[in-house]
């Protein structure tokens, strides 16, 4: 039986599945982690931006909608950098950090993952200390002495996109011995 194994990918695309080459296994993660999480973010976007869309009044609110598709970008890039890490809160400040390392303060990572991503997890919804807006100029902006992160979805999904695609060209341009292929593949051959 033929399983659909990422957006544009199925078994019979990759015969020696699930035996992959590295070649293969950069193209499924990149095929998955852009086909179905932050491609499906830039389309609301997309939505959002077209004023003569007529989605584009339902979609003005989705801000909280974004946050639920993107938040676990952080653990998992935490994760693929990190394979050993198994705690998510760690994996959640590794990954942030690593997309956002301007923001050396702990407290706006406690602050994400507690009240932003836990929030949106368990209770549909951001705690307190994080609010969103389309109006922000940076994707998170960070008020330490009220201990508030302000958040820009529509920003944040671009910033996550540029990430992840630098990652995917330092992967590509690795050699098989570097550390980042080897974590890279041991957090691969986990799911």
């Amino acid at each position: 039986m033929t399983l659909c194994i990422s957006k544009n990918y199925d078994t019979e695309s990759f015969p020696e599945y699930p035996n992959l080459t590295l070649e293969h296994k950069i193209d499924l993660f990149e095929d998955r982690v852009l086909g179905w999480h932050l491609e499906i973010a830039r389309c609301m976007i997309t939505i959002n931006e077209d004023k003569g869309n007529k989605y584009s009044e339902t979609m003005a609110h989705s801000g909280f909608a974004l946050l639920s598709v993107i938040f676990n970008y952080f653990e998992m890039i935490g994760k693929y950098k990190n394979p050993d890490v198994n705690k998510p809160r760690e994996l959640f400040y590794l990954g942030f950090e690593d997309v956002y390392p301007e923001y050396s303060n702990p407290n706006c990572a406690k602050n994400l993952y507690e009240e932003g991503r836990c929030g949106m997890y368990h209770s549909g919804i951001t705690g307190k200390g994080i609010d969103i807006s389309g109006g922000y100029q940076k994707s998170i902006i960070y008020e330490g002495k009220r201990n508030l992160v302000h958040i820009n979805p529509h920003i944040l999904v671009r910033d996550l996109i540029k990430h992840f695609s630098n990652y995917i060209d330092k992967l590509r341009n690795s050699k098989q011995s570097d550390s980042l292929i080897e974590n890279f593949e041991k957090a691969f051959s986990k799911y």
